[in-house]
């Protein structure tokens, strides 16, 4: 049966290209020594807490998972949660993504696209919708009924939508989040920075994050970064007995050519015709 096809387009986030293939869902219930054991996972997984909390690891990092969170794996990421509390409840759902081709005729088995507007641990607000169509997944799963395989493709596509829908009414903790993510910038703008990991921080996706930096601060992550650079390249110039090498490294550069090719984009002339002028003027 071809993958039935998910049709969002959100906050200019276009999933019309991705088709969706459940796959399977475990559901997990705390009990004495209860855990979700380390596995290696081929397709996307979707954790999804509805009761409790868990401590999950995805390879080296580690995350805290409460009530109505989610975490969104990749293929080819491996996961483990801590003996879970007794109260705790979760679902794993499978998912296969694709991609059509442009003339239609083909699906290609996507591994590293973010198919929701978020990546990593998503917080959705309370309420019982998450955890009925959990349910309703799981139960359609291990149903001996006529259509219950289709019936799963609807409901693994309700989720997704539901997560979607519910992700976009809490526009205040993406706004804050952006906030912040702008805020680590200030501070660690001379570190290895880059968009993945400026959205992971964000919980968004790297292209969601991207835009909505972008259309909040009326400039790219990157050029912003490279703003700051700059800025503090200057001030060093001004004030510190430096190479350019030296200053190349302490604002974030490992190379100075590149550099000062950057800082003659940014500026208007080379660092060291920018020193040399300014000590004239001065």
């Amino acid at each position: 049966m071809r993958e039935i096809q998910l049709k969002i387009e959100e906050n200019g986030t276009n999933l019309e290209a991705l088709s969706f293939k459940f796959r399977s869902i475990d559901f997990v219930k705390g009990e004495e020594d209860c855990q979700l054991k380390q596995q290696l996972v081929f397709s996307y997984a979707l954790i999804v807490v509805t009761n409790g909390e868990i401590e999950l690891s995805l390879d080296v990092q580690t995350y805290r998972l409460e009530k109505n969170t989610l975490f969104v794996c990749k293929p080819n990421e491996t996961f483990v949660t801590t003996p879970m509390t007794e109260n705790a409840e979760l679902y794993v759902v499978y998912f296969d993504v694709y991609e059509e081709s442009q003339n239609g005729r083909a699906l290609t088995v996507m591994t590293d696209v973010q198919p929701l507007l978020y990546s990593g641990k998503i917080s959705l607000p309370e309420d019982d919708k998450l955890l009925a169509i959990c349910s309703s997944l799981h139960k359609g799963r291990h149903s001996q009924r006529r259509l219950s395989s289709l019936y799963c493709e609807l409901m693994c596509l309700r989720l997704i939508y539901y997560i979607h829908h519910m992700a976009q009414m809490k526009p205040d903790h993406t706004c804050s989040a952006i906030d912040r993510a702008k805020q680590y910038i200030e501070v660690h703008y001379m570190e290895n920075l880059t968009i993945d990991r400026l959205a992971q921080m964000a919980e968004l996706s790297p292209k969601y994050f991207g835009d909505l930096f972008k259309k909040k601060f009326g400039k790219s992550v990157m050029k912003y970064v490279s703003e700051l650079r700059m800025q503090e390249a200057k001030r060093l110039m001004a004030t510190a007995q430096l190479s350019i090498r030296d200053i190349a490294h302490q604002v974030g550069y490992s190379d100075e050519f590149y550099f000062s090719r950057k800082f003659k984009q940014e500026v208007g002339e080379s660092p060291s015709m920018y020193i040399k002028n300014r000590s004239l003027r001065n």
